[in-house]
């Protein structure tokens, strides 16, 4: 604009000159017009160069999710960028300023991009924050927020800076948080070779609250058959504020409600407004706490339920990540478990089979028997029956009998002298 008003001011003087020196009015009108047409298609072409770089700098904002503020601090207005508007969720229509940009941050972040504004502010202090924020349709985002303040003799007049979406990369730095604390678990939980079955179980639910940072959890077993629930492991929390001790330990499938669907649906349920109202939803059971949020995970054997694992009471919703992280868990600790109740079988086996093997060679032995009674001495010292003493040390049973020389020899009279048989 201002080289287009030079250059009508340069035209007129140049009009005068010409007329001066004897160019003919419409000559000199001529080349004023193509003068003036000149610097039109440069101006043009100035504005079309203008309108590209805009376009291209909304592009690049766009792809990067990152746009610019900034701040009046005289008459609170702010301008933003188009990206901006979008990572808000607002028309290009809506009037920014600064108190409306600090209240679409999250509860917990307001005072902190408070505190932060403010110190820019009376101390000239920039500014570099990562915060939760809420849009104008209710979503949930994380951004990257710097800040700087534009003084002039020691007090500012302005703020400017970037905004920048980066949910994306706060989601993937919170799964790889989560894959290293499953894993750290894993190690804890596999590592532990003393635990008995009951004792890794109750490890197990321990760890997975922590990995989802839920409040609560509990251990059902279940069984197909008998469509029942049996108790196996239940977090200490939910109990510190119940009037009885001592949760049911036995439910049918019929009358678990919205928790059990996990095992109709055979599938992993996540609900994160368990307070409202849901066709699926039973009473609580007497001393049972108050549930908000939860996940509930069926645990398969081959393609049988044998256990339904939960935990309950984030503080904040339950995410894909915590419902994938939670079941690669249970999936790991119940592999485990399985291997720890084939390996105490064998255990078990092995142990009968020493002490099987320990009585056989008691009777390879050397075994002291009485040449006239047939007594055999055990080795406490005791006499025993020959029948007796067999018995207990194998499997073998007794009948009782008499030979044919013993009973021509006791019982003549009965004795048969063809076949030496009564």
């Amino acid at each position: 604009m201002r080289n287009t008003r030079r250059d009508s001011i340069v035209g007129i003087i140049w009009l005068i000159l010409a007329v001066g020196i004897g160019l003919s009015m419409a000559v000199a009108t001529s080349l004023l017009a193509l003068r003036f047409h000149k610097a039109v298609e440069v101006a043009d072409k100035a504005k079309e160069e203008l309108e590209r770089s805009h376009q291209l700098l909304n592009a690049t904002g766009g792809m990067a999710k990152v746009g610019g503020w900034e701040l009046d601090l005289e008459n609170d207005k702010q301008v933003w960028t188009e990206e901006v508007y979008k990572i808000h969720d607002l028309g290009l229509d809506y009037e920014p300023t600064g108190k409306k940009g600090i209240d679409f941050y999250a509860p917990e972040a307001r005072p902190i991009i408070s505190e932060a504004v403010k110190r820019a502010v009376e101390h000239g202090e920039p500014f570099d924050l990562e915060l939760p924020m809420i849009t104008a349709k209710g979503r949930k985002l994380w951004v990257h927020a710097i800040g700087q303040a534009h003084r002039l003799g020691g007090t500012t007049s302005k703020l400017s800076g970037t905004f920048q979406d980066i949910t994306e990369r706060r989601l993937a730095m919170d799964e790889i948080r989560r894959s290293e604390v499953r894993l750290r678990s894993l190690v804890s939980i596999l590592q532990n070779h003393v635990l008995s079955k009951q004792e890794l179980l109750d490890l197990a639910l321990s760890e997975a609250i922590k990995l989802t940072d839920s409040m609560m959890g509990y251990i059902y077993f279940y069984n197909e058959g008998t469509r029942q629930f049996i108790l196996n492991t239940w977090s200490q929390n939910p109990l510190k504020d119940c009037c009885t001790v001592n949760p049911q330990s036995c439910y049918e499938l019929d009358e678990t409600g919205v928790w059990g669907e996990s095992v109709c649906q055979r599938k992993t349920i996540v609900i994160n407004d368990f307070p409202d109202s849901h066709p699926l939803k039973k009473s609580y059971p007497e001393g049972h706490s108050r549930l908000f949020r939860f996940i509930a995970v069926p645990v398969f054997n081959l393609d049988k339920i044998i256990a339904v694992v939960s935990v309950a009471n984030k503080e904040s919703d339950y995410s894909e990540i915590d419902s994938l992280q939670f079941t690669l868990l249970m999936d790991s600790v119940w592999n485990a478990v399985e291997r720890k109740e084939v390996e105490s079988e064998r255990v078990k086996l092995i142990g009968e089979l020493k002490k099987a093997l320990a009585e056989v060679k008691t009777l390879k032995g050397f075994i002291p028997i009485c040449s006239s009674c047939k007594k055999i001495r055990d080795d406490k010292g005791l006499w025993n029956q020959l029948e007796e003493y067999i018995s207990r040390h194998s499997d073998a049973s007794f009948s009782h009998g008499i030979c044919p020389d013993c009973m021509i020899k006791l019982y003549p009279q009965f004795a048969n002298k063809n076949t030496g048989m009564s």
